[in-house]
């Protein structure tokens, strides 16, 4: 059972991380590394989408263009929660942060 395992991991002192601060420190380097290819991803989709920019003259991606699309709604979705440094450098593309179905039902529920 788990249990067991547990303890026998415990009194075998399993990969020799005995001391609970090491533990931590590899969670911590693991978290560093899972977050710097997260960014890097996200700076790869970012041209991508600066590159359509160009290519379009716009940034409104159809959601059905394929993992560019899908991105582009994702960082929509997750705006609250992006960095401002991401916010800026969307903002200095002209990002469409509402789709034109946002836009036109807000230009009806204010008029």
């Amino acid at each position: 059972s788990w249990e067991e395992n547990k303890d026998l991991g415990e009194s075998q002192n399993i990969n020799g991380l005995e001391n609970p601060d090491k533990i931590i420190e590899c969670q911590k380097v693991w978290e560093m590394k899972t977050q710097a290819k997260a960014d890097v991803r996200w700076e790869d989709m970012y041209d991508k989408l600066k590159t359509f920019q160009i290519a379009h003259g716009h940034c409104d991606v159809p959601s059905k263009y394929g993992r560019l699309g899908k991105w582009v709604n994702y960082q929509r979705y997750r705006r609250p929660f992006l960095s401002d440094k991401k916010k800026r450098l969307l903002d200095g593309i002209d990002f469409v942060w509402r789709v034109p179905c946002q836009l036109e039902l807000a230009r009806k529920t204010t008029a």
